[in-house]
């Protein structure tokens, strides 16, 4: 959980699942098309070399015959890429003889910087083979008229959507990023959010006999300055827990990381010992070993994000505050409530706390 907490955050989706989605949106609008416009191109070519003209596919220049040997051309701009690095047998257009599909470098290079620009080239085989595996389903889906459904159409649509809405959002945020100035103002003016506690900790389990007094006994002995790691040893036997006793020592912990007994434990000075708190299963004993602001250097990413994500916010706000949509009642059921005018007191939102220190062992039967 981040330092910087009550800010909205952008989270990674499944980097497998996005892989392959996007493999196959590229391949049905963007390299597909081209594929088959090049061998149309190509076979017109072959057909009446006379009349033919040189075939213009796009950016995606795909050949599906053998590369013409009639004259020579220098390596510059509009070459560079050019050569073949993979054929592909029993993947062309219909009709086309031989049927294979030649893929450039320019093309396959392109394909890579689309789906992830830092992946390695010692991961380029492999994507070479979902590549071909995508391509040689998809033929065999266009052969079986799958692209003509309707249902898939509509997909297709509502993928194009997505993929756009995306990528505007990507080029939004591009332009929003906060200065270093920005970041370090941020930084100072937001101390609280960004501080956190070397934080230790007493765990006795509610199932043993007399828990709270042990609990208790133990806060006293925390606050009179023992060690906390004896201590739990202590609570630990006395309750006849099984297995070790827990970790004491919790680490560094800010914001969004102290579970429900955050706002007591921030209260706390350095070797401050907090009274005994509870949750359903345990009594807690805390102690707060030292205190300190998360560095910047730790925090500048958080920061970056959080600020990105605020001004993306506002941004998207404005370009939708222009947008409105008369829904039918009938069909789509009575609106819900209206927000909150501008100025008016936000209520606040719940928050999803994150599970308190590690609970203490079960008690011996």
């Amino acid at each position: 959980m981040s330092p910087v907490s009550g800010l909205p955050f952008v989270f990674a989706f499944n980097f497998v699942f996005v892989f392959v989605f996007i493999f196959i949106f590229i391949f049905t609008f963007i390299f597909k098309p081209g594929f088959a416009a090049a061998q149309a191109a190509t076979q017109k070519t072959q057909a009446n070399p006379a009349k033919a003209a040189p075939a213009k596919t796009g950016a995606a220049k795909t050949e599906t015959s053998k590369p013409k040997q009639t004259e020579k051309t220098s390596v510059g701009p509009a070459t560079a890429g050019a050569e073949v690095i993979a054929t592909i047998h029993g993947v062309c257009s219909a009709g086309a003889t031989p049927c294979e599909t030649r893929i450039t470098r320019g093309e396959f290079d392109r394909l890579l910087n689309t789906v992830n620009p830092q992946l390695p080239p010692t991961a380029r085989r492999q994507v070479a083979a979902l590549y071909v595996q995508l391509l040689a389903l998809a033929q065999e889906a266009q052969k079986q008229g799958v692209d003509k459904d309707p249902a898939f159409q509509e997909r297709a649509r509502l993928e194009h959507l997505r993929l756009l809405s995306e990528v505007i959002s990507t080029r939004l945020k591009e332009g929003l990023k906060p200065s270093d100035q920005e970041i370090e103002t941020f930084y100072a003016e937001n101390r609280d959010r960004l501080e956190e506690v070397h934080l230790f900790a007493v765990i006795v389990p509610k199932a043993a006999a007399a828990s709270k007094e042990l609990a208790q006994k133990m806060q006293t002995r925390a606050a009179a300055g023992e060690d906390l790691a004896k201590l739990q040893v202590e609570a630990s036997t006395q309750a006849k827990s099984e297995g070790a006793p827990p970790n004491t020592d919790l680490g560094w912990r800010g914001r969004g990381r102290l579970g429900p007994f955050e706002s007591e434990v921030l209260q706390l000075k350095g070797g401050g010992v907090s009274p005994v708190l509870e949750d359903a299963q345990n009594y807690y004993v805390f102690k707060v070993e030292a205190k300190r602001m998360v560095p910047l250097a730790t925090a500048k990413d958080e920061i970056v994000t959080a600020l990105l994500n605020q001004r993306y916010d506002a941004k998207v706000g404005h370009l939708l505050s222009n947008v409105k949509a008369d829904l039918d009642a009938k069909y789509f059921g009575p609106p819900e409530a209206a927000p909150p005018k501008p100025g008016a007191e936000a209520q606040p939102k719940p928050t999803t706390q994150p599970p308190p220190p590690p609970a203490a062992e079960k008690p011996k039967q």
